[in-house]
């Protein structure tokens, strides 16, 4: 290596000195020699290893027999070792059936032993039930009644253990025989234990019967003790009664006896029973605390189931007498206002029964049972009357309705009767029907409030959905009654209105101003406001309805809650009545109530139109047959005279005046505060401006807007229109927009089009360039055609 790097550097160094040529023969000479020293070494070094492994081959040969050998010894010894092995596997299945037979054996002797103990214990058991049969009736002459409780148990834990032996076949009937004997010893002392408050006789005679395993006599006989004072309670009540009611007057007591309903003397009666019980439910909680619970409510269960057909025939008797007594007109006091007072006692008292369990911190599984048992036996007095509710509510709604429609339904007889009159009496008369409805309007409203407020105290808004489909019915048949009076105030306007222009007629007054009476006008434009209030009110009961059936969603419907038991009460409405509350969400609640003000509100504003346009259309009579339109205007050819502008023609002129006296008119739709305060609230609620037109001046523009419209369609009906109609048109359309732009009031867009037409000449209107692309294609068309028609009436002239 050493020579290569010096001959590669000798090389290097002598590249620029190519004549040495001897230097190169030297260097290739000893790369020879080195390579040749190379090739020598490794030839030796390949001998070394070829003789290496020829050796290791030739010893791997020679061991090849020995392992052969080694290998065949190896599976001798392994079939050796299987036998071994399958002969150990067959000795311990062999051992296996030994040991299951062994393990037989030894539980048929501990079956036997269990059976010789059990024996002995039987015998022993035997013995001692021998015994206890032969002293019990000894103990029971001596009157020893703990003892006897005792034995008594005994007898019973042991009865199991005797129920094969023969000789004891009648210790169980005997056994009961001795727990009443027991119980008829025990029952009369406890009773009157209880009934004295002795805390020590009745904590001994209870453990009495709780060892004879008689533990609901201790409450059938704490009941029997404190019922008695609780019924004849009860039975004090009478609807005449003196100034103490619910309690014996004394003798000496000379007030006169004074009606008593019986939802006036229910309260203190509900409060009595509960004053009792709170008190024997305090001395149980010291006397017999593990039974207290369970005692207080089986004392106020018995007590309402012992009472309860009397209950429903004192409450359906009250509802009666308070039924036929409102429709008579001697009670303020309805049906359905007994049913609430009614209710009302009753959760009261309900609420003091679970507060009180609550303090005496019964556990909350056995609290549940109680709760439930309380519900039936207190709401379940007016689960009846709960079912009838929606019908309860018809009559009362539809009452209320009735009688508050009387009112109109006399005013719209006597418009009926005045329609013949003079317009004096038909517009006092349509004014005084008109109030009428007005007055309907927050009464209405009130009682369908009343009446959800009413749902939610009896039924806990069980019966909501009843309730909206009631208060809608009632109010259709209430807009029933409101429309018509409606058409019979339309039908008045209308024969007043053909009065009033054949007395214009005849009077030769066609474009006076006039027209129809004041009076009539003013009445007839409050059935706007009317209309307008009705839709409001109407809204503002189905939000308040709405606000209800919302807060029901965010109850707790639990058996705590007041509507939880009624869920108990009417087991599989829970699903139902959730499925309900849902389909409220999003939908109108009162649907056909809202349809009926619509239609109501759209008769109440086309009435008034129609009314508004009479006097338009009297204004616009001859319009289109007007020789205005087509009139040749003669030029004086003697002196050259110019040419003056054209005024107004008198029908323009007549409209005009009128719709300038309109506002006038309608200043009586401000005079009721109550119509823009309703609308601007709406308004607020739905996010819109403060900056809001009257309701007055709404219905201006609309009465402007109309007249503006039949204006335009009579202009184009005109059948010919030349030059001067033209000219003479052109003034009038620039007279009614002033009119217009006074009134702040858009002028149409049919009379822009032809107020534009008629500022072209015959020519320029046949170019299509000069056509406005906002214009009102129908109205152009038509004007072209007028101006056309009247050009070839020239010609053939």
């Amino acid at each position: 290596a050493e020579r290569l790097a010096r001959s590669a550097s000798a090389s290097d160094g002598g590249a620029g000195a190519g004549a040495n040529g001897g230097s190169d023969v030297a260097v290739d000479a000893d790369i020879l020699d080195f390579l040749g020293e190379l090739e020598v070494k490794l030839q030796l070094k390949a001998d070394d290893l070829d003789a290496s492994v020829e050796e290791v081959a030739r010893a791997a040969h020679e061991r090849l027999p020995l392992a052969r050998q080694e290998l065949g010894t190896l599976q001798e010894k392994a079939g050796a070792l299987r036998k071994q092995i399958l002969q150990m596997v067959e000795g311990i299945g062999k051992t296996q059936s030994t040991v299951g037979y062994t393990l037989g054996n030894i539980q048929v002797m501990d079956r036997v032993q269990s059976n010789m103990r059990r024996a002995r214990d039987a015998l022993g058991e035997a013995a001692g039930m021998a015994q206890l049969l032969a002293t019990v009736e000894q103990t029971f002459k001596q009157g020893d009644l703990t003892t006897i409780g005792r034995q008594l148990k005994q007898i019973r834990e042991g009865l199991e253990s005797v129920s094969g032996v023969p000789e004891f076949a009648g210790v169980e009937t005997k056994l009961h025989e001795f727990e009443e004997r027991l119980q008829q010893m025990v029952q009369a002392p406890l009773q009157k234990a209880f009934e004295d408050h002795d805390a020590k006789s009745v904590q001994h005679l209870s453990s009495i019967l709780v060892l004879s395993n008689k533990n609901d006599t201790i409450g059938t006989l704490f009941v029997s003790a404190k019922i008695s004072k609780l019924q004849s309670s009860w039975e004090t009540f009478s609807p005449m009664q003196g100034l103490g009611v619910g309690k014996n007057a004394s003798a000496g007591d000379d007030a006169t006896p004074k009606v008593v309903s019986f939802e006036g003397w229910l309260p203190e009666w509900l409060r009595s029973v509960l004053a009792v019980v709170e008190a024997e439910h305090k001395w149980c909680l010291e006397v017999l605390p593990g039974e207290a619970d369970a005692l207080f409510m089986t004392l106020i269960e018995t007590c309402f189931i012992s009472i309860k057909q009397s209950f429903k025939n004192r409450l359906q008797n009250t509802l009666s007498a308070a039924k036929l007594a409102h429709d008579a007109g001697d009670s303020p006091v309805s049906p359905l206002q007994v049913l609430v007072a009614v209710k009302t006692c009753l959760k009261d008292f309900l609420g003091s029964v679970i507060t009180m369990l609550g303090r005496s911190g019964a556990r909350e599984q056995g609290r549940g049972k109680l709760l439930e048992c309380l519900a039936l036996c207190t709401y379940g007095q007016i689960k009846d009357q709960v079912l009838l509710y929606p019908l309860l509510e018809r009559q009362e709604i539809s009452g209320s309705y009735n009688k508050l429609s009387g009112d109109l339904q006399l005013r719209t007889t006597k418009l009926k009767q005045a329609a013949h009159s003079s317009s004096g009496s038909v517009a006092d008369s349509i004014e005084a029907c008109t109030s009428a409805i007005h007055g309907l309007i927050g009464p209405l409203c009130k009682v369908g409030e009343a009446a959800a407020q009413r749902c939610l105290k009896i039924t806990d808004g069980f019966k909501v959905d009843e309730l909206l489909a009631v208060v809608d019915e009632c109010l259709v048949a209430v807009m029933s009654k409101v429309s018509f009076s409606l058409k019979v105030i339309q039908d008045c306007a209308k024969e007043a209105a053909v009065k009033a222009s054949a007395a214009g007629q005849d009077a030769d007054a066609a474009y006076k101003q006039d027209g129809l009476p004041e009076d009539i006008l003013v009445a007839i434009l409050r059935v706007l406001q009317v209309a307008a209030l009705f839709s409001a009110s109407i809204g503002g009961l189905e939000e308040a309805l709405g606000a209800s059936v919302a807060s029901l969603g965010s109850k707790s419907w639990e058996l705590q809650s007041d509507i939880g038991v009624w869920f108990t009460l009417f087991p599989g409405q829970r699903e139902e009545h959730v499925g309900k509350l849902a389909g409220f969400a999003g939908s109108p609640l009162l649907p056909s109530s809202q349809r009926s003000v619509k239609d109501f509100a759209e008769a109440a504003e086309g009435l008034v139109l129609d009314f508004m346009m009479i006097k338009v259309r009297e204004s616009l009579l001859g319009l289109k047959e007007s020789k205005l339109w087509c009139r040749a205007e003669g030029k004086d050819t003697t002196f050259d005279l110019p040419s003056f502008s054209v005024f107004p023609s008198k029908h323009v002129t007549s409209l005009g005046e009128y719709l300038l006296v309109v506002p006038q008119q309608f200043e009586v739709l401000d005079d009721l505060e109550e119509v823009g305060s309703r609308l601007q609230s709406e308004e607020e609620q739905r996010g819109e401006g403060s900056e809001q037109s009257s309701f007055a001046a709404e219905w201006i523009s609309k009465i402007v807007e109309e007249a503006a419209k039949l204006y335009t369609r009579d202009i184009l009906k005109i059948p010919r229109l030349n030059e001067t109609g033209c000219s003479q048109l052109q003034a009038d359309i620039d007279y009614l927009c002033n009119i217009l732009q006074a009134l702040f009031v858009t002028v149409p867009p049919a009379l822009s089009t032809v107020a534009s037409n008629l500022s072209l000449s015959n020519e320029e209107i046949k170019d299509p360039e000069k056509r406005n692309k906002d214009c009102d294609n129908a109205a152009w068309d038509r004007m072209v055609k007028m101006r056309g028609a009247a050009e070839k009436g020239a010609a053939k002239e």
